[in-house]
């Protein structure tokens, strides 16, 4: 059985083994069989315990350090084997003390400033920019609206037009023809004038002209 004198790091339980491995910082000793190991394992000459080698990365550590499970149950680790910070940590989102407070100088002050003007610059003008969209674009369509109604009386004082110009050339041809037939009517009275003048012309030449034939009435 193991001393009982030594300073235990382990379970400390009364049992009958004499393998054990001693801790070369802190001295503690502990069984093969709480570390999960065996004699034929292979350690190095300055062995470190579990909480020793913790101890080396991080002294702040409120996390327990536990040893390796073992086969032997309802056992209690000492409380030698837990480690616990010596200073709270600061929350992330408490105010920082005034010891550890660091001084802003005029130019972080004036780039903090410029970095808030342009945030606010950028998001006025995102809002001015959506707002001259939306009243363009509101604009437009009315603009459209107008302009296809325009494009439909257009088309419609269009198909008028055409129809009024056929209209007007039917006209300008039963016209142009009522000129010609006047023309040839008043050729074909030129000639039959100029046919009854000749006629009657013809018809004195052979008059008989009786002169001095007295005026005297007749008696029976």
């Amino acid at each position: 059985m193991a001393d009982r004198q030594l300073s235990w790091g382990c379970c400390n339980a009364d049992i009958n083994e004499d393998d054990y491995i001693q801790c070369s910082k802190c001295c503690n000793v502990y069984h093969y069989g709480c570390l999960g190991i065996n004699s034929n394992t292979r350690i190095q000459k300055n062995w470190n315990c579990l909480k020793c080698s913790k101890s080396k990365k991080c002294n702040n550590d409120e996390t327990p350090i536990r040893s390796s499970t073992n086969n032997r149950s309802n056992t209690n680790v000492n409380d030698s084997n837990v480690t616990k910070r010596s200073y709270k940590r600061q929350a992330l989102s408490s105010p920082t003390s005034p010891s550890s407070s660091t001084t802003i100088t005029l130019d972080q002050v004036r780039s903090i400033v410029n970095e808030v003007f342009e945030k606010e610059m950028s998001s006025l003008l995102d809002n001015i920019n959506k707002t001259i969209t939306s009243t363009v674009s509101s604009y437009l369509k009315s603009i459209d609206s107008k302009i296809e109604d325009l494009q439909h009386s257009i088309s419609f004082m269009s198909a008028q037009y055409d129809d009024m110009k056929k209209q007007i050339d039917t006209y300008s041809d039963i016209i142009n023809k009522q000129k010609q037939d006047n023309e040839s009517l008043q050729s074909t009275v030129a000639s039959l004038t100029n046919k009854v003048n000749l006629m009657e012309q013809q018809a004195r030449s052979n008059n008989i002209e009786i002169q001095c034939v007295p005026n005297q009435k007749m008696k029976i």
